[in-house]
C-alpha cells in the first residue's frame, strides 16, 4: 500500500554535504549579525546582513523543493506525494 509522503531525507541537488555547507555559512551570517547588535552596528548595515541570510535560507529551501520535486517526478508521484509538496510549500510561503 502506499503512504502519503512526508518530505524527509531531502536534500540539493548538489547534495547533502553542499546543504550542511550553505546552512553552516547561514549559521555564520547569524553569528555576525548578534555581534552586530551586540557592538552597536548601523541598523542599515545590520538589516543587509539580516536579508542576505533570509535570502540564503530561502535559496537552501528552493534548492530542498527542487530536489524533493525531482524525487516525486521520477518514482512517477502520487497525488499524496503532490499534495504533501504543495502543503510544505504552502507552510513556506507563509513565513
Amino acid at each position: 500500500a502506499s503512504r502519503p509522503h512526508a518530505m524527509t531525507h531531502c536534500r540539493l541537488p548538489l547534495g547533502h554535504d553542499d546543504l550542511l555547507l550553505r546552512l553552516r555559512r547561514v549559521e555564520g551570517q547569524v553569528r555576525g549579525i548578534q555581534r552586530m547588535v551586540e557592538t552597536d552596528e548601523t541598523c542599515a548595515d545590520t538589516l543587509t546582513q539580516i536579508a542576505s541570510a533570509r535570502a540564503a535560507l530561502t535559496a537552501v529551501a528552493i534548492g530542498l523543493f527542487d530536489e524533493e520535486i525531482a524525487r516525486v517526478a521520477a518514482s512517477g508521484g502520487t497525488a499524496d506525494d503532490l499534495a504533501a509538496i504543495r502543503s510544505s510549500l504552502g507552510l513556506f510561503a507563509q513565513h
